[in-house]
């Protein structure tokens, strides 16, 4: 059942990376997609978010050695 409007969720496939076939969901009603990156997105706290969104936006963040 889609968590959006309650409709009829039918199985889908998407890519991950643009090489990797992954299961996913579509509403059938809706159009509402789901897959596991975007519900395991939907579960991080918002440190965590905001974390992920620096980290795409400025690349991993390196700390300064010091001797």
């Amino acid at each position: 059942m889609c968590p959006k409007c309650q409709g009829l969720l039918v199985r889908d496939w998407g890519l991950e990376a643009e090489t990797q076939v992954k299961p996913a969901y579509r509403c059938a009603n809706c159009g509402l997609y789901i897959d596991p990156t975007i519900v395991r997105h939907s579960q991080l706290t918002p440190v965590e978010k905001a974390e992920h969104a620096d980290r795409a936006k400025y690349g991993p963040v390196h700390t300064r050695r010091t001797n």
